[in-house]
């Protein structure tokens, strides 16, 4: 065959794909979505439980009822990319994908910021995360965590508290040793690896596996607190101080 009916015969071709490539978009496109799915993942990653800080029936609330309504919209006429930035511009969400599948359906997947504290500062009142970000807190938005009444500084009421010099911190402490030698979470570290081992032990909402991980700056809320939790309402504030 000429090369120049080989590059002819190429370009048909082609030509061919790219438009059965875009009739069949466009059939796509003027399907009805088969339905939109609403998932809030947890920190880990995993399905979250009925006490959920973000529930899907808020995030389809702040979608206008989308979720409930796609199932009467054209494919053509929903923006995933629209509802992903609509979803990040939510100060209670850390991260969010919306994909479109080849049956028509469309799934969101979000992953709310965790809360760890919550504070009442005068007429004001706002959720703390792990890194001290704050959250705006509505009767729409609730996570059952401990609270600090007055400013972040305060004492948290009816919660013990412990100061800790900042050079413990710097120096690398193990939590075994801060728990128990620097602040009496613990009677003693055979106690606390007991209950390190049946996962009965939080640090700022974290499960801790390893009785003697090192404790960095890093775990600071705020660069000054560290939040214990023993068992499931035992909480303890480290304050560290300078």
């Amino acid at each position: 065959m000429p090369q120049y009916l080989k590059i002819l015969f190429s370009l048909m071709l082609f030509t061919y794909l790219v438009i059965a490539v875009t009739v069949t978009a466009n059939e796509k496109d003027d399907d009805m979505c088969k339905g939109m799915t609403v998932t809030v993942l947890d920190a880990d990653g995993m399905d979250e439980d009925a006490r959920q800080f973000v529930t899907p029936r808020e995030l389809s609330r702040e979608l206008d009822g989308l979720p409930e309504r796609a199932g009467e919209i054209a494919l053509a006429n929903i923006n995933t990319q629209d509802i992903r930035r609509r979803l990040l511009s939510l100060d209670k969400i850390e991260d969010a994908s919306v994909v479109r599948y080849t049956d028509g359906t469309i799934r969101v997947t979000v992953t709310p910021i965790e809360p760890v504290l919550r504070v009442f500062d005068g007429s004001s009142s706002y959720y703390v995360n792990r890194t001290g970000k704050r959250v705006a807190a509505s009767a729409r938005y609730h996570k059952n965590v401990p609270v600090i009444q007055g400013h972040f500084d305060a004492v948290m009421e009816g919660v013990p508290q412990f100061e800790i010099p900042r050079s413990v911190i710097t120096d690398g402490v193990k939590l075994a040793d801060l728990l128990t030698d620097h602040a009496a979470v613990f009677p003693s570290k055979g106690e606390m690896r007991k209950m390190v081992q049946g996962g009965g032990v939080s640090v700022n909402k974290e499960k801790i596996s390893d009785a003697y991980a090192p404790v960095s700056a890093d775990m600071l809320l705020n660069d000054k607190y560290i939040l214990v939790q023993r068992g499931k309402k035992n909480y303890f504030l480290l304050k560290v101080v300078d």
